[in-house]
């Protein structure tokens, strides 16, 4: 239809400035409802408020290439006015383009975009306690960004150390990364990245029954205060703590220590053997 008007200009009638006003009364009040939508949607993070203060928006830029059109044809100009309508046209299907495929990327459930990818790994690299990380993985639910990550840590760390760091890592990434909904934070003593899982070693309870056996001989019995496990790199090192009045001198200590280090060593899976007194 505006085609068909271009094309015989002396038909169309001319608006005046009754219609002049209203376009411009419809700017101010659509571009208003634009940002009141528009700060309505951050406090919330709601892209549904977002695609909603688009809406005015377009309908704020549809008014002015009304407005454009009404002026060119009260000044003369008849055929800006079709010009109008076909750019109104336009806009409105490139508007509904943009909010189509932002859906759509929801819908087949999207990750972070490569900005918000490079804040959340300055995020991370930042937190104190943090040495590397990998498998960041992203993805977004609705209006929420969901973060998981792998963080390597100092493989001496005590478990609750460890904890606290991924505490920390957390919530700075929910309060600097006002996208991020949800944080999983994975503690790793070791990097693990690319390679094989190690394969399945015993558990605590068995470990320190078959240490115990190997240590029978020794003489110490129950005199043994903690047993600590690491394990790392596929095999599990162990801390042995004994009393200090377990032995008469620093010699005595020393050839204990051998003793029982070698009969440890004896255990398939062990690694390094560790043995203090205090």
């Amino acid at each position: 239809d505006a085609l068909e008007r271009i094309s015989h200009p002396e038909q169309l009638p001319r608006p005046g400035l009754l219609a002049l006003s209203g376009a411009a009364v419809s700017i101010l009040a659509n571009e208003w409802m634009y940002w009141y939508n528009v700060r309505a949607a951050r406090q919330v993070n709601s892209d549904l408020l977002r695609a909603n203060a688009w809406h005015h928006r377009s309908d704020a830029v549809s008014s002015i290439i009304v407005l454009i059109g009404v002026a060119g044809s009260m000044a003369g100009y008849p055929a800006l006015d079709a010009v109008g309508a076909i750019g109104v046209s336009l806009l409105i299907a490139k508007i509904g383009w943009g909010l189509g495929w932002e859906g759509v990327r929801e819908l087949v459930d999207t990750g972070a975009t490569a900005e918000q990818l490079e804040k959340i790994g300055e995020t991370i690299s930042g937190a104190e306690g943090v040495e590397a990380f990998h498998d960041l993985r992203t993805r977004r639910m609705g209006s929420e960004l969901l973060v998981e990550v792998h963080l390597l840590v100092d493989s001496q760390l005590t478990v609750s150390e460890g904890h606290m760091i991924g505490d920390r890592v957390q919530a700075e990434l929910l309060q600097r990364c006002e996208y991020v909904s949800q944080v999983l934070v994975h503690i790793d003593p070791e990097d693990d990245e690319g390679e094989h899982r190690i394969p399945l070693l015993p558990g605590r309870e068995e470990m320190v029954q078959r240490l115990e056996r190997r240590w029978r001989d020794l003489g110490i019995g129950s005199s043994v205060e903690r047993v600590n496990l690491h394990y790392l790199k596929g095999v599990i090192d162990v801390e042995v703590v004994l009393p200090l009045g377990s032995v008469e001198d620093l010699d005595e200590a020393g050839r204990l220590s051998q003793r029982l280090a070698d009969a440890t060593r004896r255990e398939p899976h062990v690694g390094t053997v560790d043995v203090f007194f205090r």
